[in-house]
């Protein structure tokens, strides 16, 4: 779900809703407008969303083959490639977040293997689509959308390299089973007739544009080890991984893989933006004067001694030994402590509660001019560098620094 919000965040569509699909389900041929390319500032915000989109593609099977078709355009990114892209941005915003549901069941002997094959249907280069998933009883394992390398002259021969695909996924599964020693068979369901044909059959008969090493499937049949068996083209759960369908389509066949869309967010789930205290520093300036404060905002029980840290503003040995510690403790009991934190036994004194608040500390008048150089201060009646102010900002007053990540240069408030 992070990884959707993220998504949605950089694609500058948080709150659109109403798309129903992450594609468009009837694709046409792209206009020359949309063969463009993209200019060179648009094409890193592409890759970057495209390559967190194929990311994300095996945990959500419902967007798996418009991902995939958008990392298609990777190398050279277009105009209709930004277009899909925002499509899938729009389709999260309406739905980031689905639920893999993994129920008690009884001990399965076989994985079920759902194949499917989009013929021909990149309307730019006729190429089709394998899709489909293996199910060990209501357990989806995994899911893929595949561009086939080889354009497939006919239905029957897409949907026979779609067999392949999902076959090769299978006997990798039955290897991995064994690793962990188990032993389990495989099952293939399809839903095109005439690829089941081709399997069952000796030799290429009638098919000419099959190559000769794709006929090693016809021997895993014939020794029962890939079986294959027919399957409703409406209850194929694979449909989902070789095109755009429709939403209730689409629910149909999460529903069979154990997927289903959720409301909310998950507890679990990382959170995109999360905001922690942090300690800062800050710089008062009084007339001639400067005091530095640290203000806490982690709770802490001891008093604070400076002593090396990143940010800091001003080194240690140019503050006075005076320190001046204002706090409340987890109780609620407000407190001032006026010590010497150069002393012995003094300076980490422990507090018997808890407590946040701020520490201050006087620079030493030795010190002043380096420091308001060093800063780019300037008070009433001396002269010397003064920083040149931003849109907004005001450069005398006071100054704070970020303790653990401190931003370039000094930014100033009033």
């Amino acid at each position: 779900q992070r990884h959707s919000e993220m998504i949605i965040e950089q694609l500058g569509v948080t709150g659109s809703g109403g798309i129903t699909t992450a594609g468009c389900q009837n694709e046409e041929a792209e206009s020359p407008e949309q063969e463009e390319k993209l200019p060179d500032g648009d094409v890193t915000l592409f890759r970057g969303v495209a390559a967190r989109a194929n990311y994300l593609g095996p945990d959500r099977p419902d967007m798996m083959y418009a991902s995939k078709e958008v990392c298609r355009e990777m190398s050279s990114p277009s105009v209709g490639g930004l277009e899909k892209m925002m499509r899938i941005g729009k389709f999260l915003a309406a739905r980031p977040r689905v639920v893999w549901e993994f129920p008690n069941q009884a001990p399965q002997d076989t994985i079920d293997i759902y194949v499917d094959a989009n013929w021909a249907g990149c309307r730019r280069t006729r190429k089709s689509t394998s899709g489909g998933c293996a199910m060990l009883g209501k357990h989806c394992l995994k899911a893929w959308s595949k561009t086939q390398s080889i354009i497939a002259k006919s239905s029957g021969e897409s949907e026979l390299f779609g067999v392949i695909k999902g076959s090769s996924e299978g006997l990798g599964l039955i290897t991995l089973a064994k690793d962990f020693g188990v032993e389990i068979a495989t099952r293939v369901h399809v839903d095109a007739t005439a690829a089941k044909g081709m399997v069952e059959r000796r030799g290429i008969s009638r098919v000419r544009h099959i190559e000769v090493d794709n006929l090693w499937i016809q021997e895993m049949e014939a020794r029962r080890m890939l079986p294959i068996g027919k399957v409703d083209g409406g209850e194929n759960p694979a449909d989902l991984m070789t095109k755009n369908v429709g939403i209730e389509l689409a629910k149909k066949h999460m529903k069979k893989m154990g997927v289903r869309f959720a409301e909310g967010r998950s507890d679990a789930a990382a959170q995109l933006h999360t905001f922690e205290e942090k300690d800062s520093w800050s710089i008062e300036q009084e007339g001639t004067y400067l005091r530095v404060t640290k203000d806490h905002k982690v709770a802490r029980s001891d008093l604070y001694v400076p002593g090396g840290e990143d940010s800091y503003p001003v080194h240690s040995s140019n503050f006075e030994a005076t320190r001046v510690t204002n706090g409340i403790t987890s109780s609620g009991k407000e407190f001032e402590i006026q010590d010497n934190w150069r002393r012995l036994g003094q300076s980490r004194r422990v507090l018997q509660e808890a407590w946040t608040g701020s520490t201050t500390f006087t620079v030493k008048a030795s010190a002043r001019k380096f420091v308001r150089d060093k800063l780019e201060l300037t008070v009433p009646g001396i002269h010397g560098p003064r920083a040149m102010p931003q849109p907004g900002v005001e450069v005398a007053g006071r100054m704070e620094f970020n303790s653990r990540a401190p931003p370039p240069g000094l930014a100033r408030r009033a």
